[in-house]
């Protein structure tokens, strides 16, 4: 059985509640291996948990977007990933950083990668951004869940981390929403 388990402030605490997974739902468009050049596409899925969860100061829901999230914006992301390249071990504590959004073209030029319209890319600088164990994070902007971290190069380097278009993928998530 697959749960989902929800953490209050450490990632040392298993007193937490989990949640038993219903359904995931997955993207009919997902490539699960990225290509050479090209990024894993429609990166998303939606799952569907057995019990109602409890929102707390901690665990709380978010919205998702009505507008698309365009260059510039600035975003905050958390998570528990590793914070050097090379460390084997996670943060005691939950991890938060912002990073502005560029466009396609910039993206590009900074990496080897070519971005579907359903993906975008975000910076901060050198020293500053995601790795091993952030994928899946959320982008958030404006209070809303406008990304969700799909891969990562490598950690920190001042590249370019790429990101699941939330907007981008409203209906498929209506959709699934459904079922």
């Amino acid at each position: 059985m697959i749960q989902i388990y929800t953490t209050m402030a450490d990632s040392y605490s298993n007193s937490e509640p989990y949640y038993r997974i219903e359904n995931i739902i997955y993207h009919p468009d997902f490539i699960k291996f990225m290509t050479s050049i090209y990024l894993k596409e429609s990166d998303i899925c939606v799952v569907k948990v057995i019990e109602t969860m409890i929102f707390s100061s901690y665990l709380n829901k978010i919205d998702l977007p009505s507008t698309d999230i365009t260059e510039g914006s600035i975003g905050v992301i958390t998570g528990w990933g590793t914070t050097k390249f090379s460390a084997e071990f996670y943060p005691e504590q939950l991890q938060t950083i912002t990073m502005t959004v560029y466009d396609g073209w910039h993206c590009v030029f900074d990496s080897p990668l070519f971005l579907d319209y359903g993906q975008f890319c975000a910076v901060n600088q050198r020293g500053v951004g995601l790795c091993y164990g952030d994928s899946g994070n959320p982008f958030v902007y404006n209070n809303t869940l406008a990304g969700i971290a799909s891969l990562i190069l490598p950690c920190a380097t001042g590249e370019p981390d790429v990101f699941t278009r939330v907007y981008y993928h409203m209906d498929f998530i209506k959709e699934a929403m459904k079922t």
